[in-house]
C-alpha cells in the first residue's frame, strides 16, 4: 500500500479519478504444500474505480501543473527521467509532452505560462523550445534569469487535446543548468 502513497514529484494529489482502496489479510482459497518450510502471508488489495461525474465551471479559470500528465519523449544525455531536480549539462536536451488530465481540457484557451524553475542556477542559458503544432517544428525562448514565459495567443503551441510539447537544450559554454521544476498553466473556458 505504501507504492501507492509515494509522491515522487511533489503533486498536490489532485486528480479527475475517484479509487477507493481496501485490503484483507485473508485469501479465499486452500494452498498447503506439505513438507514446505514456509509460513502464509496472505493479503489482497482491492482497488475499485468508482464513477465521478465532473462539473466543468462556466468562467475563466487556470488549469494548474497538478492537472496535468507528462511523458517524456526523447532524453540525449539526461540520465533522470522526471520533471523536476535534474541537471542539464553540456549538448544535453531532454523533451516532454504535457497533457490536461482526462476530462479537463478547455475548450477555449485564452493563456497559456510556461515556467522553467531554474532553482537559482540562471548563470547558464538554458533553451526553452515550445513546439509549433501549425509548422511542425519549435520555436526557442532563452532562459536566463528564469522569467515565466507568458503567451497571451497560445493556439499554436497547443496540440491534440491541449498537448504542450517542451524541450530544454543546454549546449552554450561549460558547467551545468539545473531544472528544479517545470510548471505549465492554462487560463480558458470550458463551453
Amino acid at each position: 500500500l505504501a507504492s501507492f502513497m509515494v509522491d515522487q514529484f511533489g503533486s498536490s494529489a489532485r486528480g479527475s479519478g475517484l479509487f477507493l482502496l481496501g485490503w484483507s489479510d485473508e485469501w479465499r482459497r486452500d494452498l498447503s504444500i506439505g513438507g514446505a518450510g514456509w509460513t502464509s502471508i496472505d493479503t489482497t488489495l482491492y482497488v475499485i474505480e468508482l464513477d465521478v461525474a465532473i462539473k466543468l465551471p462556466s468562467q475563466r479559470v487556470t488549469l494548474t501543473t497538478e492537472n496535468f500528465s507528462w511523458m517524456t519523449l526523447d532524453r540525449q544525455g539526461v540520465i533522470y527521467n522526471g520533471t523536476d531536480g535534474f541537471n542539464l549539462y553540456e549538448e544535453q536536451s531532454v523533451e516532454f509532452l504535457f497533457h490536461p488530465l482526462p476530462g479537463l481540457a478547455m475548450d477555449s484557451v485564452e493563456h497559456m505560462l510556461v515556467d522553467v524553475d531554474r532553482g537559482g542556477g540562471y548563470g547558464q542559458a538554458l533553451r526553452v523550445e515550445l513546439y509549433d503544432w501549425t509548422r511542425g517544428d519549435y520555436d526557442i525562448f532563452t532562459y536566463r534569469d528564469g522569467s515565466e514565459l507568458e503567451l497571451n495567443a497560445p493556439r499554436r503551441y497547443l496540440g491534440p487535446g491541449k498537448a504542450v510539447r517542451i524541450r530544454l537544450r543546454y549546449g552554450d559554454g561549460m558547467g551545468t543548468a539545473r531544472v528544479r521544476k517545470i510548471r505549465i498553466e492554462h487560463t480558458g473556458r470550458y463551453s
